[in-house]
């Protein structure tokens, strides 16, 4: 995905800089801080463009027609929609995010960090 949205103007690669160096002082390789800013910014974008997707296409599925679903047919959906409908998209961006995050540290911790000095 980055290859082909890449703009090289002065704000992305500032941007560009602060990710890669914090994942410098995180203690990443250059090269394992390379994938993760590409993981990161890859989901940035990706979350962007679903987002907008769902709210063009339907945002009002969850509250209009899951509710009225076949609590014998779809038992699963019947307990757990009221906590759906009440979930918005900052809310769900956020807990990805924060998974994501832990994600990336995990992956630090277990492979591609620099010795310490």
């Amino acid at each position: 995905m980055a290859t082909y949205r890449t703009t090289r103007r002065p704000a992305e690669m500032q941007i560009m800089e602060h990710v890669l160096a914090a994942f410098g002082r995180a203690g990443c390789s250059p090269a394992l801080a390379a994938v993760l800013h590409r993981v990161y910014g890859d989901f940035s974008l990706a979350w962007a463009g679903m987002d907008a997707a769902f709210e063009t296409l339907d945002g009002q599925a969850w509250t209009r027609d899951y509710p009225t679903a076949d609590p014998i047919a779809f038992p699963a959906i019947a307990r757990r929609v009221a906590h759906m409908e009440r979930l918005d998209g900052t809310t769900v961006f956020l807990a990805a995010l924060e998974i994501l995050l832990d994600g990336i540290v995990a992956e630090a911790a277990n492979r591609g960090r620099t010795p310490a000095a």
